[in-house]
């Protein structure tokens, strides 16, 4: 008599995996090393607060002591550039005889090209 089905025999073997947590300590390792490196590199840091649309004969006419009234509400957030991408909100402040910013909020971080 021929059995139905033939049969498969698999042998299954334990698997050892490397412990996680060196890795994990060598990642934290490089990160640091990376933060490191790259501390002291200078960026390109703007704040923009506003802009004005005129005509040039406005532009011709502006005598000292003019205001040019600009088109982002006082209450709109400025806008802080790292080298030309805008990642973060902030708000103008007076630090001493200094303009300074308070950031008010930290944009995530977007993929290039987004």
């Amino acid at each position: 008599m021929k059995p139905e089905h033939d049969e498969l025999k698999l042998a299954v073997h334990g698997v050892d995996l490397p412990d996680p947590e060196p890795a994990a300590a060598g990642a934290r390792k490089l990160a640091l090393a990376r933060e490191a490196l790259l501390k002291d590199i200078a960026v390109d840091l703007k704040v923009f607060v506003g802009e004005a649309k005129i005509t040039l004969q406005e532009l011709f006419d502006l005598k000292e002591g003019a205001v040019l009234p600009l088109q982002r509400a006082l209450t709109h957030p400025a806008d802080v550039e790292l080298n030309g991408k805008v990642v973060a909100r902030a708000e103008v402040v007076a630090v001493g005889q200094h303009y300074g910013v308070r950031i008010t909020e930290i944009l995530p971080a977007q993929a290039d090209g987004a």
